[in-house]
């Protein structure tokens, strides 16, 4: 998951409308990229992974790991990493990178 707003989605099949995969001319299966379903603040309302469709800048983009945790209330989150190197968090540590973060 980046950090920074990037077109970031999940990749899935195509499944046609008789339920069978749908495979291309080079007979692999066809992929597409679908949007995250979205996440819950604490108070359980919805949080849209992706900025609005009408957004003047970052228009249907995801949003990224430090936008969210800023909107779920945590500071500085333009100042923490994306992830520690190998994802190899220190041990006890709960705030050392935006992953970690999100993980808890």
């Amino acid at each position: 998951m980046p950090k920074e707003n990037k077109n970031w989605g999940v990749e899935v099949n195509v499944v046609g409308e008789d339920g069978k995969l749908v495979y291309g001319a080079d007979g692999k299966v066809l992929k597409k990229k679908v949007r995250m379903g979205d996440g819950r603040f604490a108070n359980g309302s919805p949080q849209s992974l992706y900025f609005a469709d009408n957004d003047k800048e970052h228009a249907g983009k995801f949003k990224g790991m430090a936008t969210i945790l800023a909107e779920q209330g945590f500071k500085n989150t333009s100042k923490i990493q994306a992830e520690c190197v190998g994802f190899k968090c220190k041990k006890g540590a709960t705030n050392c990178c935006c992953h970690h973060i999100l993980y808890n």
